[in-house]
C-alpha cells in the first residue's frame, strides 16, 4: 500500500504543477489584457487631445479674426488718429456736438483738405461706416443701398 501511495505522491504533485502553471498562465493572460486595455484607452485619449487640440487651434483663428473684426469697428479718439487722409470726404461715425450743442452720433464725412468734420463740432471720437458686402451678383439698376436711400421720400425730403 505504502507503495501505491509513493506512485501516486509524483502524479498528485505534478497535477499541482500544472494547476499552478494555469493559474500563472491565467494571471499573466489577465494582466496582458489590463495592459492592452489601458494602451487602448490611452490610445483614444490622445487621439481626443489631439481633436481638442486642433479645435483650440481653430477656435484661436476664429477668436482673432473676429477680434480684428472688432477692432475695425472700435471707436477712434481723434486725439490718437483723423479718419484716412487718404479718401477724400469719407463717410463715417461721429461723436460730437450738433449746431445746436447737443452731443450727438451722426453718420458725417471728414474732409481730409479743411481737417474737419461736416455737420459736427467738437468731435471727441469716430469710427467707420463698414457697409455690408453687395453680392456680385447680376442686379437690377437702382437697387444699391444708396440708391434705394435716395429714392425714399423720408430721405430726399419729398412727400
Amino acid at each position: 500500500m505504502e507503495d501505491k501511495q509513493e506512485d501516486v505522491k509524483p502524479v498528485c504533485e505534478q497535477i499541482r504543477y500544472r494547476q499552478r502553471a494555469i493559474e500563472a498562465e491565467a494571471a499573466y493572460q489577465r494582466i496582458f489584457d489590463e495592459k492592452t486595455a489601458r494602451c487602448e484607452r490611452i490610445a483614444e485619449l490622445e487621439a481626443n487631445v489631439t481633436e481638442l487640440q486642433v479645435e483650440a487651434c481653430r477656435d484661436e483663428l476664429v477668436i482673432s479674426g473676429l477680434e480684428a473684426q472688432l477692432a475695425e469697428h472700435e471707436w477712434v479718439s481723434v486725439e490718437d488718429r483723423l479718419p484716412g487722409l487718404s479718401r477724400h470726404g469719407q463717410r463715417i461715425m461721429a461723436y460730437g456736438k450738433d449746431g445746436y450743442g447737443y452731443k450727438i452720433v451722426a453718420a458725417v464725412s471728414y474732409d481730409c483738405e479743411f481737417k474737419k468734420f461736416r455737420i459736427l463740432s467738437d468731435v471727441t471720437h469716430w469710427k467707420p461706416i463698414h457697409l455690408p458686402a453687395e453680392k456680385s451678383e447680376a442686379k437690377e439698376p437702382g437697387t444699391s443701398i444708396a440708391s434705394k436711400i435716395m429714392r425714399d421720400s423720408s430721405f430726399t425730403g419729398k412727400r
